[in-house]
């Protein structure tokens, strides 16, 4: 996939590059091309091997989750399977490490309360969360306690906020467990399938799941994007505005605010900070600046 990855975005460097630190991030944005950065979701194919995360490295590869999305890894607990750790086992801390040494954005979004806590405790560089949302808003599993929050801003870290309802709206997720008689994160059935397929009968089985098109809600239970901005401000109330970030995660599956289709609309999300009196240094740090922040701490340092 990152080989593919590259390949494609090679052969279309006129209107998209790779960007591995922060400054490759603004040069390519002042040539009015897309900065791409190269991110692994689910890192449980790497299974810890610092060897292969050494070699997607070199292939461009600066930003990687530690969860495997929603079950435990052979090295890292998930907010939403069984532990089996405690959290971060030897081998994870190991691979925490070398993701410091290499420069490496450690992405904690899925992962467990204690792994979270002791990877902000044991990475010498801040962390983020890239699609989160507030436990203490929706008390679910995939969002995050408050004592959490300040951990990872207390490090100079970044929580992103996911738009999808079943994440902030308690009505919404309700609405949509009963009618798929599961919670959004519940994987099971993948490994019901078996464990010893092929990646390509794994690719017949997953590749018509996409594009992962935003799930059905009743209009009268979706939230307005005032109302999600609303959560995103108990996050800075929390946090401070530094570390609170967009999450997006539009191909994610829960269904967004409304009125919100995609990436195009992307603009009601200003109009609604504006509405509620951000400052527009306020709305830049939301909408990218925190997060260009600590990626050029973590890549641009001197090593």
């Amino acid at each position: 996939m990152l080989d593919c990855a590259v390949e494609q975005i090679g052969r279309n460097g006129q209107t998209i590059e790779i960007a591995r630190t922060a400054s490759e991030i603004e040069r390519i944005h002042a040539s009015r091309r897309i900065a791409a950065v190269l991110d692994i979701e689910g890192s449980f194919d790497l299974d810890g091997d610092t060897a292969v995360l050494r070699e997607m490295y070199r292939l461009g590869l600066r930003s990687v989750q530690l969860s495997a999305h929603n079950w435990t890894s052979n090295y890292v607990d998930s907010c939403c399977s069984p532990p089996k750790w405690g959290g971060l086992n030897d081998r994870a801390r190991i691979f925490v490490r070398e993701m410091n040494r290499l420069g490496m954005v450690i992405n904690v979004s899925h992962a467990s309360d204690e792994s979270i806590s002791q990877t902000v405790d044991i990475s010498a560089a801040p962390v983020v969360a890239t699609h989160h949302g507030l436990r203490v808003v929706n008390d679910i599993p995939r969002n995050m306690p408050d004592w959490l929050v300040k951990k990872i801003a207390a490090k100079g870290g970044v929580i992103g906020f996911q738009l999808g309802n079943d994440f902030h709206n308690r009505k919404a997720f309700d609405w949509r467990s009963h009618h798929a008689g599961k919670p959004f994160w519940d994987t099971s059935a993948i490994l019901a399938r078996g464990t010893n397929l092929s990646i390509a009968e794994l690719d017949r089985l997953v590749a018509p799941q996409f594009p992962m098109l935003p799930g059905d809600l009743p209009e009268d239970i979706r939230m307005t994007v005032d109302e999600w901005v609303a959560v995103v401000d108990k996050a800075i109330q929390l946090a401070g505005e530094d570390h609170v970030s967009l999450g997006s995660d539009f191909d994610g599956g829960p269904p967004l605010p409304r009125g919100m289709r995609d990436v195009r609309d992307l603009g009601m999300i200003t109009d609604a900070m504006l509405r509620r009196g951000y400052s527009e240094e306020r709305i830049r740090k939301f909408l990218g600046g925190n997060l260009l922040r600590v990626f050029r701490q973590i890549t641009e340092r001197s090593r």
